[in-house]
């Protein structure tokens, strides 16, 4: 499941959902809107530019058979940068990242789907 916060025309920002033939396949067929106020993805977007988090982060190894990856990714122009982890074994450090994630999904997700 994918979801996009986009800065449109105008500086206002949109949230979008991935469609895809499943619910486990990468395959993206496109996009569409999904309602969300201004105000909650202006927040959301505001706490993603000020996460401070340490890039390797020292943490006990995890053998994970199976397990929800979960990738935050944040772009502007030529930079990009992409945090991933499997869901609920994010580094203590990334903590923030990772409450982020929580918090969007949250806010995006249609518990119907």
């Amino acid at each position: 499941m994918v979801f996009d916060v986009r800065e449109q025309a105008g500086d206002s920002l949109r949230a979008y959902r991935a469609d895809s033939p499943s619910a486990y396949d990468r395959l993206v067929t496109g996009y569409r809107e999904l309602p969300a106020d201004a105000p909650t993805l202006a927040a959301f977007v505001s706490r993603a530019r000020a996460l401070q988090l340490p890039l390797l982060a020292a943490t006990a190894r995890v053998v994970t058979l199976d397990g929800t990856r979960v990738e935050l990714a944040c772009f502007a122009a030529q930079n990009h940068l992409r945090l991933a982890w499997i869901d609920e074994c994010a580094p203590t450090e990334w903590g923030a990242a990772q409450q982020l994630f929580r918090d969007i999904f949250a806010a995006l997700s249609d518990d119907s789907e």
